[in-house]
């Protein structure tokens, strides 16, 4: 059916009702143009003969300003280049606050109220607030002010001074992806901070947890106190790409490096903490991290927790420190010390340390303190059913039967030796550095 429009084109004056009237079918526009003062315009949902129709975008053209109050069903709303105030309703809105792409357009006040909007500020000072739902917030170019409210929202400020608050709840996500230059920030919940570089330059930010770095070497700080009674005991960082530094407080952390060499600070919770791809530098927290090292070589250290450390592929060095860590090997030639504590030291593939140039070295295995070394994820006989367990033979010789372990002595230390399909020569191989370390017997593995 053929919507039936109604437009008004003469001048409009105070308390004058324009009225669109079709089938509730199709995509529908109000558009408001050629007013020289503010106009403050009601847009409410109405009903047809029955029929439930709506208007799902409203633009406000030419440079005038206007005032628009989403009421009804009204999805879209768009400003111009005059100082516009555009409030949304309890859908999903988007709001423009200004149409020109090329950033002409004034100082809009853009508020989402209820329902998860998406905001978009466009050129000029704009004050851009996100009410109740989990919005998309922009701030574009110029100096905005932007408050998320109390949802769980993410908050873009682009180019220009801005005041970025994500409001008193946790789960807000601070966003300087689309930055062209790096960007450091600090994090401090109930404080104001002032970023530097890229976008973040002359920004004002309060009330965030988490924050996406850019694409380039972003310095990250993590100053939030835990304060559990509120439950607010948690921070991500997400570096993207770039040559990052994130440093994480308290709470339990969640610290991504992405793709770049990066370096990745623990705090004083139970820290997760990822390199991603890279030649990363990890040091661990006083608290029980999981640590992942990714693809590259990575230099990775535990600290008085009982760390979970996962080099990853790659010749990584990692260091256990104080606590009972675990110490997972990946593909490469890597270097492996426990440090304090009751350590393990696992092996999930026998090409995690294969028999050639890529074994790996364990420097400090003490089985009296506790240290194990884990082949218990490698199937020692992949020609028999079920997950075989490996044969520990001391320093005999193989004999041929395949699922075997067996150690052999040298000038400073000893070598584990497996042959897993029975032709006498070993398929995987790691050697326990020390010359006074004692002969590993069948207990210092988990097989």
């Amino acid at each position: 059916m053929t919507d039936n429009i109604y437009y008004v084109e003469d001048l409009v004056r105070g308390g004058t009702t324009v009225t669109l009237s079709d089938d509730g079918t199709g995509i529908d526009w109000l558009m408001l143009r050629n007013s020289h003062d503010g106009a403050a315009i009601s847009l409410s949902w109405w009903s047809v003969r029955g029929l439930s129709t709506e208007a799902e975008s409203i633009y406000v053209d030419n440079d005038i300003t206007a005032e628009l109050i989403v009421l009804g069903r009204i999805e879209n709303a768009r400003g111009a280049a005059g100082d516009d105030w555009i409030r949304g309703n309890e859908l999903g809105n988007q709001l423009f606050g200004d149409e020109n792409a090329a950033g002409v357009g004034g100082a809009d006040t853009l508020d989402g109220a209820e329902g998860n909007d998406s905001i978009y500020g466009g050129s000029g000072n704009d004050e851009i607030l996100g009410g109740t739902g989990n919005d998309l917030l922009f701030g574009n170019a110029d100096n905005d002010t932007i408050l998320g409210g109390s949802g769980r929202d993410t908050i873009t400020g682009g180019t220009g001074a801005d005041w970025l608050d994500g409001g008193a709840n946790a789960g807000d996500l601070l966003s300087y992806a689309q930055s062209s230059a790096g960007v450091r920030v600090v994090l401090s919940y109930g404080a104001t901070t002032r970023g530097t570089g890229g976008d973040a330059e002359g920004d004002r930010i309060t009330g965030f947890f988490d924050i996406v770095g850019s694409a380039h070497d972003d310095r990250l700080f993590d100053t939030v106190v835990t304060d559990l009674a509120q439950g607010f005991n948690a921070n991500f960082f997400d570096g993207g790409l770039g040559n990052d530094l994130l440093s994480m407080g308290g709470g339990n952390d969640t610290a991504l490096g992405g793709r770049g060499d990066d370096t990745l600070q623990g705090g004083s919770g139970n820290d997760l903490l990822d390199g991603g791809i890279g030649r990363d530098v990890i040091q661990a927290g006083s608290g029980n991290d999981t640590v992942t090292g990714g693809l590259g070589t990575d230099r990775i250290n535990g600290n008085s927790g009982n760390d979970r450390i996962d080099g990853g592929d790659g010749n990584d060095t990692l260091a256990g420190d104080a606590g009972d860590d675990v110490l997972i090997s990946g593909r490469g030639s890597d270097l492996l010390t426990g440090g304090f504590g009751a350590d393990r030291f696992v092996f999930a593939n026998v090409f995690d340390s294969g028999a050639g140039a890529g074994f790996d070295t364990i420097t400090d295995f003490k089985g009296a303190e506790g240290d194990r070394i884990d082949l218990s994820g490698i199937d020692a006989n992949r020609n028999a059913p079920g997950d075989a367990a490996f044969t520990f033979l001391g320093t005999k010789a193989f004999t041929g039967a395949g699922a075997e372990l067996r150690i052999v002595g040298g000038a400073n230390g000893w070598r584990a030796l497996a042959d897993l399909d029975g032709d006498r020569v070993a398929d995987f191989a790691v050697t326990l550095s020390g010359s006074d370390l004692p002969m590993p017997v069948a207990d210092n593995f988990l097989l």
